[in-house]
Order: C-alpha cells, then sequence, then structure tokens
C-alpha cells in the first residue's frame, strides 16, 4: 500500500538522521483501541510518529499544526482530523472512532512547547480515554525542541540534525475518582502526572551523577559559534557571570582537594547557600548524587 511504502521512506530517512525509536512492550500486546499521548515540541512530531508507530491509529492534531503545509504533505497518507482543544463535536467524533476499534494519537497540551518542557494539559485527552474505556500509552519526544522546525528559537539551543529519542511507554489505565469525575482539573492533572512519569522514566539514568550530567548539558548548551563568547549560566556569591567551563574547573580543583583529604569511599557532605546550589541544578534533572 502507499502508506506503508511512505513510512517506510519517513522511517530509513529519520534513521539516518539519529532518530532513535523505542518501545518498551511487545507491539503485538498492542490493545484494539487506545490513547497515545505525547509531549509536542516541533512540528515534525506527528511525522515522526506516523512513521514509526505500527499500525494505522488517527492523529488529532490542532488547528494550527493540521493547516501546516508540510505536514499535511507528508501525512497526506495518514488519518488525520482537525481537533480544537474545547471543541465538543470535535471530541465526540474522536469518541465514536475509537469505540469502532481505533487507536488514536493525541497532544494533550494543544500547542507546542516554547521551553522544552510540558505546557498547560487540556481535560480532551483525559475525556476521550474515559469516555471510551480506553488504555494511554503515553509517548516521551526528546531532541527535537533543539530543532529549527521547533518554536524554542532564544531559549534553547538549534541544531540542524540534533539526536532525537522517542520512547513509548505500556498501555496504563486511566483512573479517574467518581467524585471527581467531573471536575476538569482533575482530568488533566492525570493525564499531566502520567506525561511527568513517562519523562522521568524515558531520561532517568541510574548511572549518570551530577557531574556526569553537567558534562552532558555543556555539550548541548555550551557550545558556541566563532567569535561568540561561551554563555554564562549561573553567578558566584560575588554576582559574577560563570560559564559550564568555569564550573567544571572549579569542579577538579574541588574534587582534587577532597580527594588528598578523605579516605577511600569516604562520603563527604558539602554545604552551600540554597538559591546558588538551585541555580546551579536548575537544568539537571533526574540524577544520582554520588
Amino acid at each position: 500500500m502507499m502508506r506503508d511504502f511512505v513510512r517506510f521512506c519517513l522511517r530509513c530517512f529519520f534513521k539516518l538522521f539519529k532518530v532513535r525509536f523505542e518501545m518498551r512492550f511487545d507491539p503485538s500486546n498492542l490493545p484494539t483501541k487506545g490513547l497515545y499521548i505525547s509531549n509536542h515540541v516541533s512540528y515534525v512530531d506527528p511525522i515522526v510518529l506516523f512513521a514509526f508507530l505500527p499500525g494505522n491509529p488517527i492523529f488529532a492534531l490542532h488547528g494550527q499544526l493540521y493547516r501546516n503545509y508540510w505536514v499535511r504533505l507528508l501525512m497526506k497518507t495518514a488519518d488525520i482530523m482537525e481537533y480544537g482543544n474545547i471543541d465538543v463535536p470535535d471530541l465526540k467524533q474522536l469518541i465514536a472512532k475509537v469505540n469502532e476499534g481505533r487507536l488514536c494519537v493525541m497532544f494533550p497540551e494543544g500547542r507546542m512547547t516554547n521551553n522544552g518542557n510540558i505546557m498547560k494539559i487540556y481535560e480532551g485527552a483525559g475525556l476521550l480515554a474515559d469516555k471510551t474505556d480506553s488504555p494511554v500509552i503515553p509517548i516521551w519526544i526528546n531532541g527535537l525542541q533543539y530543532c529549527h522546525f521547533s518554536r524554542t528559537r532564544g531559549r534553547l539551543p538549534r541544531r540542524y540534525f540534533p539526536k532525537v529519542k522517542i520512547v513509548v511507554d505500556a498501555p496504563r489505565p486511566l483512573k479517574l475518582k467518581d467524585e471527581l469525575r467531573h471536575q476538569r482539573n482533575h482530568i488533566s492533572n492525570e493525564i499531566y502526572m502520567i506525561m511527568r512519569e513517562q519523562a522521568f522514566e524515558s531520561m532517568y539514568n541510574p548511572q549518570m551523577t551530577v557531574f556526569t550530567q553537567l558534562i552532558k548539558a555543556a555539550k548541548i548548551h555550551a557550545k558556541r559559534a566563532c567569535g561568540f563568547k561561551r554563555p554564562k549560566v549561573l553567578e558566584d556569591i560575588g554576582r559574577k557571570p560563570k560559564s559550564f567551563k568555569d564550573i567544571m574547573l572549579a569542579s577538579y580543583v574541588l574534587g582534587r582537594h577532597f580527594h588528598q583529604g578523605a579516605a577511600h569511599q569516604e562520603s563527604i557532605a558539602c554545604l552551600t547557600r540554597l538559591p546558588l546550589f538551585a541555580r546551579f541544578l536548575g537544568s539537571m534533572r533526574m540524577v544520582r548524587f554520588r
């Protein structure tokens, strides 16, 4: 079929440019009906998911994404429909299609993020899963927020071919409390917690220390073009700006000083001012202290 051929070409293209796709469950155990929920970081998100997700899911795209010429062109063979976050007729149409035994892909944020983090979650995804009694399949996309098709310009560095990792977790039921089922905040909060948990599980590495995460963050945020200075990321107690290079050099010096006066595998505690420490760890999440 033409759809399978288009998806094969897109998969080959994305794999060529460092896109990794991982499903953390057996695709043969995929439910007959369900709801994929994914974070939304760029215009390329639905195209990548169309290329890699098994089967023929329905893509519910918000207006700005649905009207994009290139998205419509590359997903011409996909089953897509326009969806508004507060449009009841669109939601009823999706409920009818999912009840027929279809999988649906939805971006609960309803718009692209402008800072790389999860934006406000609307209740449409939760209502769809609850009304159809369908499991939720969380997806986390990491890396496309650094491409030129995102809306993070001025907040995150841009790369022509960033490393992209897409993780699809196992289906899970959406549990809504009966007494809070009709509250929109409760429904959207349940979807938000599922997405936050998926973000943690997909990016957490128990072998990564704080310093390793510092080096990883420096590789992403501290690259400079010819003639430009290295970006400053924090200030010391004297209000003097510091770059990633300054922090790593100071860490080596301090670590060598502690190593000379400490026994083998001895635990060392370091007390510091909380605001300064919070700034230092601002971009270092989900790491293990050693």
